[in-house]
């Protein structure tokens, strides 16, 4: 069939047209398609902005902070933000912005959207307001504080039961009895020292069923200023003050056993803890400079203590580790031990009967000291859980190492081995079954 010019003519238009449409609608979109204003997805974040860049906070209130984000433009506000800490073991976020405290430092809390982001500086401090407490974890709970005979209670103390409010000074021999779990009693005084030279005469806490305790322990020395007092003046000021409690429990990590002392004296927490057997987190220990006997036998026998506190010091005193760790059998991990030059006796039968312990870091250069490291592993690491056993040395005798552990089978005395480091072979030093390498 033939087509007029006419016909034909209609018919290219019209094609030309429907192809400029398709054409228009790949270029512009269907007029019922979503713009990009439309689709926060589609909208760039411009920026992101905290309602805070700094916070103080305190760990061991149990206190959290909310951080409030906001993204721009308005358009994305429901982008999702997400959350960061730089150090987890001071501060943690949630998804929601909520910080907690985890430990003493500093961290930067980091709110991100798309490419945009926003930080704020979280300073923890150690909360230290909170007097010695003992928290009932069961009905009936009775807590004495008297002295080892039982037969004089502790002087110059009182105590609350409704978290400070109320204070009273009767405290009987009979102690108080917590009628309810989550009962608690605070204590505070005005002792310079509860304990003494004979432990017989020391003042010491006895719990009759599971209890948590925390608190700072210094509010016994001084009630008016115990948050920043860090000095400890009397010789023997807490010794065996928890000695033998079994029912002694760390409760969590919110609440912690503060011994914030830096300046310490002769013999200060002398068995504090010894035969605490339910004892698993050990309080911290910030003291750089040492007294004679400060930690002797601290936590004898804590056989659920699995790890160490760290161990600042650099500068020791005579006996100051003596029989620390003493038969804490579930101990597995060792403090690092950075004091160059050793003190008599400082590190003797430290970790004796550590059955579990794998490792210890110690950089002493100079162990010239009389009984520095005498028995110190002695029965460390004899669990069968426990497949090497390394002692983490001074990189200063790096060199020396391969050839140390090549002649542990030798004498103590071996003149190849002494003559370039001080370390000897044996029970006083390198035990049998250990070998060295190089500490970081």
């Amino acid at each position: 069939m033939k087509l007029s010019i006419k016909k034909l003519s209609c018919m290219a238009l019209l094609v030309a047209m429907t192809m400029m449409q398709t054409s228009c609608d790949e270029l512009l979109g269907e007029t019922d398609n979503p713009t990009p204003n439309d689709d926060p997805a589609k909208i760039a974040v411009t920026a992101v902005t905290l309602d805070e860049s700094t916070l103080e906070m305190a760990y061991g209130n149990g206190k959290d902070v909310t951080l409030e984000a906001t993204v721009s433009p308005a358009d994305v506000e429901d982008f999702d933000v997400t959350w960061s800490s730089s150090d987890e073991s001071v501060a943690t976020v949630d998804d929601e912005g909520v910080v907690h405290a985890v430990g003493a430092g500093t961290a930067v809390i980091t709110a991100k959207a798309g490419d945009k982001k926003a930080t704020c500086d979280v300073s923890v401090v150690i909360n230290l307001e909170t007097p010695l407490t003992f928290e009932a974890a069961v009905d009936g709970a009775n807590v004495k504080f008297n002295n080892y005979d039982e037969d004089i209670v502790a002087p110059n103390v009182e105590y609350s039961l409704d978290g400070g409010i109320t204070w009273k000074d009767d405290l009987t021999l009979d102690g108080i009895t917590l009628a309810a779990a989550g009962d608690k009693i605070s204590f505070r005084g005005t002792n310079e020292a509860y304990g003494s030279l004979s432990f017989d005469d020391c003042y010491c806490f006895e719990l009759s069923a599971e209890t948590f305790v925390y608190g700072n322990v210094m509010s016994l020395i001084n009630k008016d200023n115990y948050p920043t007092n860090k000095t400890l003046t009397a010789d023997y000021a807490f010794m065996g003050m928890f000695g033998e409690q079994t029912n002694l429990k760390n409760k969590d990590a919110d609440h912690q056993i503060y011994l914030p002392a830096t300046t310490l004296s002769e013999n200060c927490y002398n068995c504090m803890f010894d035969g605490c057997t339910s004892l698993t987190t050990a309080p911290e220990l910030p003291a750089k400079t040492l007294a004679e006997g400060c930690y002797d036998g601290m936590f004898w026998d804590c056989k659920g203590l699995t790890t160490a506190p760290e161990l600042p010091a650099t500068t020791l005193a005579e006996n100051c580790y003596d029989t620390m760790f003493y038969g804490c059998t579930s101990l597995t991990t060792a403090p690092e031990l950075p004091a160059k030059t050793l003190a008599d006796g400082c590190y003797q039968n430290m970790f004796y009967n550590c059955q579990k312990l794998s490792s210890v870091t110690c950089k002493a250069t100079d162990l010239s000291a009389d009984d520095c490291l005498d028995g110190w592993l002695e029965d460390a690491g004899i669990d069968e859980s426990v497949t090497s056993k390394t002692i983490y040395i001074s990189s200063a005798y790096s060199a020396y190492i391969a050839d140390m552990n090549g002649n542990l089978a030798g004498t103590a005395d071996d003149a190849q081995i002494n003559a370039n480091v001080p370390w000897k072979k044996g029970i006083n030093g390198i035990p049998t079954g250990w070998t060295i390498a190089t500490a970081e």
